[in-house]
């Protein structure tokens, strides 16, 4: 299904392909603008972010639909689907600065979608306009952050998710954080991008795994927390650079909360992993296989309660209100992280020979 708006389906293919081309030209560039852009203070006790100071806010008595009357069910994507198939110049236009909207009821939650992020352009300029014409039809009140690592330290998803979490918490106080993997699509906005009783993991069935789940306590992908879940927690761990297992250390810090991960029905809750780019890269080089994963995670119950949101070691260097989302860009040290997670947990010293090994 092509999500182009009537005002172009009226016409004839060739003038909808020119229209279409041109709509997507003028977003590729306006996404990378800033509409406002702050300087973020050298620590990491920043005053709040007041983005939504000036934010029109639809006063509106009437409650927001529970299954939105303009949901559309299954959509017509995979992993090949293209910016023109998603752009939808109408869900564009209803956005505010830092990639902010707010519906005409009233809402019962608002959320921040969090996606860790890096050299990924091709994924986040086919994703964002996919996500805000979906959240739009479910009438959710909802901001987008795009949470970029600066190199050369290696990628981290974990801080970067930590970091996303705090600086959505300054911008507003939302009751929903939804951490998004860049390169999955929603396939069905049944799927409703809320929060619940427990944490909600919405990656049920993913195209990258035959559309079901690699094992039983799998909660990669995009999984949703309110505030007081992801604090008590204690957020993701801080200490897996490269990639895997950060998603099972998050399982493990899930079951010391008692919590039981919500899922949606595995026809809903299905998603499409986009196929790389020309470039034939899926991973940058700065992410590859983490050879201490295996030994992290083994030990993930020793230092929960220490390594996670409650001490996270960065620097965040901007922060641009742009157009369809709010960028963070923020800078780690691997060394310190990891020499402040072998302090926590001092059976992990032995860790710190791969980071202190030159490159």
């Amino acid at each position: 299904m092509s999500l182009l708006t009537s005002s172009t389906t009226s016409q004839s293919p060739e003038t909808q392909e020119k229209v279409c081309k041109e709509c997507v030209q003028n977003f590729l560039q306006e996404a990378k603008l800033p509409f406002m852009f702050m300087r973020a203070p050298q620590n990491n006790d920043v005053a709040k972010l007041d983005l939504f100071a000036n934010a029109k806010e639809r006063n509106s008595s009437k409650p927001c639909e529970e299954i939105p009357a303009g949901l559309v069910g299954r959509l017509d994507i995979n992993g090949k689907t293209t910016i023109e198939d998603v752009y939808n110049i109408e869900s564009i236009r209803t956005l505010q600065p830092g990639g902010l909207f707010v519906p005409n009821c009233k809402e019962k939650q608002s959320v921040a979608i969090i996606i860790p992020y890096r050299d990924r352009v091709h994924h986040l300029n086919i994703v964002l306009p996919h996500l805000h014409s979906m959240l739009q039809r479910q009438q959710l009140k909802y901001t987008i952050f795009v949470i970029e690592l600066a190199y050369p330290t290696q990628f981290n998803r974990g801080i970067l998710a930590n970091i996303g979490f705090l600086t959505a918490s300054q911008v507003y106080d939302f009751s929903c954080y939804i951490i998004h993997d860049v390169d999955l699509l929603p396939a069905d906005d049944r799927n409703m991008y809320k929060c619940s009783n427990n944490p909600v993991h919405l990656s049920v069935s993913n195209s990258k795994y035959g559309y079901k789940l690699p094992y039983d306590h799998y909660n990669g992908g995009i999984i949703a927390f309110t505030k007081e879940q992801y604090l008590r927690i204690n957020g993701f761990s801080n200490a897996y650079f490269g990639w895997g297992k950060e998603d099972d250390d998050l399982h493990v810090r899930m079951m010391h909360a008692r919590y039981k991960i919500e899922r949606p029905d595995s026809d809903i809750g299905i998603y499409e992993e986009l196929e790389m780019n020309d470039q034939g890269y899926k991973r940058d080089f700065t992410n590859p296989d983490n050879p201490m994963k295996d030994i992290l995670h083994i030990r993930a119950d020793k230092r929960f309660l220490k390594d996670g949101v409650n001490r996270v070691l960065y620097t965040r260097l901007a922060v641009e209100f742009r157009p369809l989302y709010t960028w963070v860009y923020v800078n780690t040290s691997e060394l310190s992280v990891m020499q402040m997670v072998c302090a926590i947990d001092p059976k992990l010293k032995i860790s710190l020979a791969r980071v202190t090994l030159p490159s």
